[in-house]
C-alpha cells in the first residue's frame, strides 16, 4: 500500500500533483455559491490532508455557511487536515471524520450534498468500484448537486468511461479538463435526476494501490 503521507509530499513540487491541484481548487471555485445562502453542504471523500478544499475555503467570502464533512481514514493525515482546517478558521459545521470514505452510511447524517469531492480516488480502485461509485453517488445528492473528481490520464486512460458512467446515472458534464503536462483530467458533474433513498450501507469501493 502507498505511503499516504509521503505521496502528499508532492503537493508542495512543481509536480503533475500539484497541477491537478490547481484545477481542482478553480473548480471548487467555481461550484461554491458567490452569494450569501442559509448553508452549504460539502463532502469531501478522502480528503486527505485537505488541500484541495481548505486552501480555498480558507479566503472564501462566505465560508461560516459551509457545512458537511472531510472523511480521512488515515490517522497522520486527518491530524494535519485538522491543523489546516483550524489554521483557515473554518466553521465548526464543516466536520472532520475520521472513518472509512468508501461506506454510504458514513455519510448519512450529512445529506443532501450540495458538493462533492472525490479526488485522488478513481486512480487508485478497481474499474469495477469506480462504476459502483458513481452508481451509489446519487444516493448523496440532490437535484443540481456538484462532484468534482480526479483520474490520471495514464494507459488505459479511464475517462471517458467515467464521464459515460456519470452520464448514465443523472449527471450532466459541466467541465473537464486536463493538466498542462496531460497527467490528469478534472470533472465537474451536476446531479439533474431525483434522488433514490439511501437504502443499505453499501462499500462503494476498496483501494488496490
Amino acid at each position: 500500500m502507498k505511503d499516504w503521507l509521503k505521496w502528499h509530499k508532492h503537493y508542495d513540487t512543481d509536480s503533475s500533483l500539484n497541477k491537478r491541484l490547481l484545477l481542482v481548487q478553480d473548480a471548487i471555485r467555481q461550484s461554491l455559491p458567490d452569494n450569501h445562502i442559509a448553508s452549504y453542504t460539502i463532502l469531501d471523500i478522502c480528503a486527505g490532508n485537505g488541500r484541495d478544499l481548505v486552501e480555498v475555503l480558507d479566503t472564501y467570502r462566505y465560508k461560516n455557511v459551509v457545512r458537511g464533512c472531510l472523511i480521512e481514514l488515515d490517522p497522520k493525515l486527518t491530524d494535519e487536515l485538522l491543523v489546516r482546517v483550524q489554521a483557515a478558521n473554518i466553521p465548526q459545521d464543516l466536520k472532520i471524520i475520521q472513518a472509512d470514505a468508501s461506506q454510504t452510511y458514513t455519510y448519512k447524517n450529512n445529506l443532501p450534498a450540495d458538493l462533492i469531492l472525490i479526488c485522488g480516488v478513481f486512480g487508485n480502485i478497481a474499474e469495477d468500484d469506480i462504476a459502483k461509485t458513481i452508481e451509489n453517488l446519487p444516493k448523496l445528492c440532490k437535484q443540481g448537486t456538484r462532484v468534482i473528481w480526479t483520474r490520471h490520464l495514464r494507459a488505459p486512460d479511464r475517462t471517458k468511461m467515467i464521464r459515460d458512467v456519470f452520464h448514465n446515472n443523472g449527471f450532466n458534464e459541466l467541465s473537464f479538463v486536463t493538466t498542462n503536462d496531460n497527467s490528469y483530467g478534472v470533472g465537474t458533474q451536476m446531479f439533474t435526476s431525483s434522488t433514490p433513498a439511501i437504502g443499505e450501507n453499501v462499500t462503494m469501493f476498496r483501494f488496490i494501490k
